[in-house]
């Protein structure tokens, strides 16, 4: 296995907050994203994961199935030709971008889904009768308040 260096801590939001995992699962799943930086995977050994993590092969080995199992990262074995052996393990990160807007939509849009009242000039019957109809009313100059205008008038600044 060729030497990476890891040069800092990198971890993502949806496992820095999942309540979930450990600080030590984190910092071993860190360690994974580090060495899978430049091919997408890595090929750390328990051992290896051990050192880093000041665990033992053991407990890396656990936290590799409990990551596993959370969806975390993905494990491949790649077998020796017609045997069960086990010549290399596969680890691939899975980096989910939880700060994403996402949008459901429940029609999507297709050139078959336009309905004939899209395709109106005027999206509103009568060439926008009910819009005209409000702005009217809502533009009344003549507000009546209950009060004369020469009360008002004391209110206001010379």
């Amino acid at each position: 296995m060729e030497k990476h260096e890891l040069i800092g801590v990198v971890i993502t939001t949806n496992v820095l907050y999942n309540t979930n995992l450990s600080s030590t699962d984190k910092i071993v799943f860190s360690a994974i994203l580090g060495l899978s930086k430049k091919d997408g995977y890595c090929f750390a050994s328990n051992d290896y994961l051990a050192r880093i993590g000041n665990v033992t092969k053991e407990t890396v080995s656990r936290i590799i199935s409990k990551l596993k199992r959370l969806g975390v990262i993905d494990v491949k074995m790649q077998f020796r030709d017609g045997t069960n052996e086990i010549e290399k393990r596969i680890i691939v990160p899975i980096v989910k971008n939880d700060n994403t807007y996402k949008q459901n939509q429940q029609y999507p849009v297709s050139k078959n889904n336009i309905k004939e009242q899209h395709k109106k000039q005027y999206p509103v019957d009568e060439k926008g009768k009910d819009i005209i109809k409000n702005i009217k009313n809502n533009n009344k100059d003549d507000i009546d308040r209950g009060y004369s205008d020469e009360y008002l008038e004391q209110f206001y600044a010379n």
